[in-house]
């Protein structure tokens, strides 16, 4: 899977009571590319989730080694 990110900027638009991303890097997105969108603060609950799950890991690992 070839996974491509770029950050954007949500803007409302008001007519239409919609939202709007506007990506930083439009040129790497394609027409009907499906993109997924997630809050930073998500993001950053996901960061800490899979640090947790390399933790783990990384723990699990090393009592095999034992």
């Amino acid at each position: 899977m070839d996974l491509k990110t770029t950050i954007g900027v949500c803007k409302n638009v008001d007519y239409e009571e919609k939202k709007v991303i506007i990506p930083k890097d439009p040129d790497l997105l394609e027409d009907n590319d499906v993109v997924l969108i997630i809050s930073a603060k998500e993001f950053s609950k996901l960061a800490d989730n899979v640090k947790d799950l390399i933790k783990y890991v990384e723990t699990v690992q090393e009592l095999r080694e034992l």
